[in-house]
């Protein structure tokens, strides 16, 4: 199958030189031949026919300072911080400096960012023994990311577009159901990405007539900023 979606993301530059962000997500997983949403997905290792689960986010937040931002996934009171790009390697320290690595390349910046998620399943084998496969997941996510170094240099222009790549390496998702099937594998998937230069009718076709009809909230600029963890496909 494949997946495709689109992120609807604002910002906030503040007076101390912090950043806010606000913003919402959507992903449908899609036919590969037709390109259309499926609803159902027959999974060829259990002759199973299984209900496919879109992930949507209605709320993220964030509050962007110097130091490098953390967060847990899973169950905060048992769970490490994700770790991101090299924070392993400096996990004495209390806190880290968020510094991007950028990276000049021509008439290019190119930036790489990377999540190493390990967390508890939230999805249990008690209450979903067919959609669990382990106690611990652990997806890993990596993002490329190029912009114009005239347009990021300019500060009249406020958002610089930029193209972007993306893969993911990951347990079963749950919807699968492939708890209790002995296949010893993982998902991997990639991606691109770009930011939307024109409007809202740039999103592709499937996905924008999905969303108007069942999450139409989530299309609009969003109202208030604070904090909020981020949310997984497990959480979704």
């Amino acid at each position: 199958f494949g997946y495709v979606g689109f992120g609807n993301m604002q910002s906030r530059l503040n007076s101390d030189g912090t950043v806010n962000i606000r913003g919402t997500e959507a992903g449908y997983f899609t036919d590969l031949r037709s390109g259309l949403i499926i609803d159902s997905w027959d999974n060829p290792w259990t002759n199973e026919t299984v209900e496919v689960f879109p992930f949507i986010n209605k709320r993220m937040r964030g509050h962007l300072t110097t130091d490098m931002p953390k967060f847990i996934m899973g169950n905060a009171s048992l769970d490490e911080p994700t770790l991101m790009n090299e924070v392993d390697a400096k996990e004495d320290f209390e806190t880290v400096p968020f510094l991007l690595p950028w990276k000049k390349l021509g008439d290019q910046y190119l930036l790489t960012w990377e999540y190493s998620h390990e967390y508890t399943n939230p999805v249990t084998k008690d209450k979903w023994p067919k959609a669990h496969t382990t106690n611990i997941i652990n997806p890993s996510e990596h993002f490329i990311f190029y912009t114009p170094v005239e347009t990021m240099n300019d500060k009249l222009i406020l958002s610089s577009p930029f193209h972007a790549g993306f893969m993911r390496t990951s347990p079963w998702w749950p919807w699968m159901k492939m708890g209790k099937n002995k296949i010893n594998g993982c998902l991997f998937g990639r991606m691109h990405s770009y930011q939307i230069t024109g409007t809202i009718d740039d999103i592709p076709k499937p996905v924008l007539k999905r969303v108007e009809k069942d999450h139409p909230e989530i299309l609009g600029t969003q109202a208030g900023w604070g904090q909020t963890n981020p949310k997984g496909t497990w959480e979704a």
